[in-house]
């Protein structure tokens, strides 16, 4: 049972190709480009929250005195 299950994963592993030079720059690139795009998203939606905060923090100051 284990036997088989190692000699099948064996026909697996040898059925993989490794990726070519133009297919690995390509992921790498998209990689790079989604977290350039998260990075920014991020830090608007920090600044949003953090615009926010202050507004409430000083509109409550008001408030109590």
């Amino acid at each position: 049972m284990m036997l088989n299950f190692f000699y099948e994963s064996l026909d697996t592993l040898r059925t993989v190709k490794l990726p070519t030079k133009k297919e690995v720059i390509n992921m790498m690139l998209l990689i790079l480009a989604i977290i350039m795009i998260m990075g920014v998203f991020f830090a608007i939606v920090d600044q949003l929250g953090l615009s926010t905060f202050k507004v409430l923090f000083n509109t409550l100051s008001n408030l109590i005195g």
